[in-house]
């Protein structure tokens, strides 16, 4: 079964720093444990602050959706990615990065998209600032409308650029009713509103968010409010056939809400599962987790794992990501895949 994704593929930048708020008196809206949109001329500021306060730990391959669907595929699901690059050694880096993605809806153009994470020593906290590069998606492309016409599940995560929630909208039409449709917005999406992003969200079979973003998207609305009154999501039709059991058990729309130390739940009209967090020996960098939990869970979905134990394997694939810097915990997920399936 296909499964494709969209969203930034970014070059992330991940610094060590004594004091976060160094960055933060910056003055260009960097906060800690906060994510926002920064122009390059801004990055490039930041860049200098950092080469000299901070520790560079790692450069790798990033961007929301992408991290989800390199770990799917080293999960061992067929995966396609549709995004933009640069056509510059950073975009030949990025393309490098995506191991076992097929990448060929990838297109190429200006300059790569950055993301820059700073990472408090002591508190482990993070700030992130996307620095959005060009965009060159085609949603006419022959082999676009092919891949989302046969695919079992298409992943979306935010796109910095303007247009992005449009063009994103235009894909989600593409796909069949029957495709699972995950989203996972962040920040960049969620600061938008709820408006901004409705033709996707009305779509989402599962939609994906931390405690912030959620009430970014929804307001002061409870998580059933929204869920009970249409605010997103598509239902299973009774024409459709949906083999997996996670689905009988639990029918869309589901909302996977994400809350950091304090665990997560799955949510829809007819239960509600929570899991706490797992303790980890040594958090190094927390930057991906949510991309890990959704990598997780759509994995325990198709292996056809109920909501429950779909739950805890999103958690602990989460907690196992945050223990290593950037992308590298998905070189070592074999060790989480052998675990699972024993149990």
């Amino acid at each position: 079964m296909i499964i494709a994704g969209c969203g930034a593929l970014n070059l992330d930048l991940i610094f060590e720093i004594t004091d976060i708020d160094i960055v933060a008196r910056l003055g260009i809206g960097l906060e800690p444990g906060r994510e926002c949109v920064m122009d390059h001329q801004d990055a490039t500021d930041l860049l200098t602050v950092l080469k000299k306060e901070a520790k560079l730990l790692a450069k790798s391959g990033g961007g929301s959706a992408a991290n989800t669907l390199c770990a799917l595929s080293r999960m061992g699901h067929r995966c396609f990615f549709i995004g933009t690059v640069g056509e510059d050694n950073e975009g030949e880096f990025l393309l490098d990065s995506m191991k076992g993605v097929d990448c060929s809806l990838v297109n190429r153009s200006g300059k790569s998209s950055l993301c820059i994470v700073v990472i408090d020593r002591l508190s482990q906290d993070r700030a992130l600032a996307v620095v959005p590069g060009s965009l060159a998606i085609d949603p006419d492309e022959p082999k676009t409308s092919t891949i989302l016409e046969n695919c079992r599940l298409f992943h979306l995560s935010s796109l910095a650029q303007e247009d992005g929630p449009d063009l994103q909208g235009h894909l989600t039409a593409l796909c069949p009713s029957s495709c699972i449709v995950s989203f996972d917005p962040g920040e960049v999406y969620a600061a938008k509103g709820y408006k901004k992003i409705k033709k996707i969200l009305l779509r989402t079979w599962l939609l994906s968010a931390s405690d912030v973003e959620f009430e970014q998207i929804f307001g002061k609305k409870s998580v059933m409010e929204v869920i009970s009154k249409g605010l997103f999501g598509s239902k299973i039709q009774e024409t459709m056939e949906i083999p997996f059991d996670f689905f009988k058990k639990m029918p869309p729309p589901i909302l996977a809400k994400k809350s950091g130390a304090r665990g997560a739940l799955l949510a829809s009209t007819t239960s509600i599962y929570s899991c706490p967090a797992r303790d980890v020996e040594k958090i190094v960098d927390n930057t991906g987790a949510g991309d890990a939990f959704d990598a997780g869970l759509i994995h325990a979905i198709f292996s056809n794992k109920g909501p429950k134990k779909a739950l805890e394997d999103a958690v602990s694939v989460a907690a196992f990501s945050i223990m290593s810097p950037g992308r590298t915990w998905i070189d070592h997920l074999d060790e989480v895949i052998i675990h699972h399936q024993r149990h």
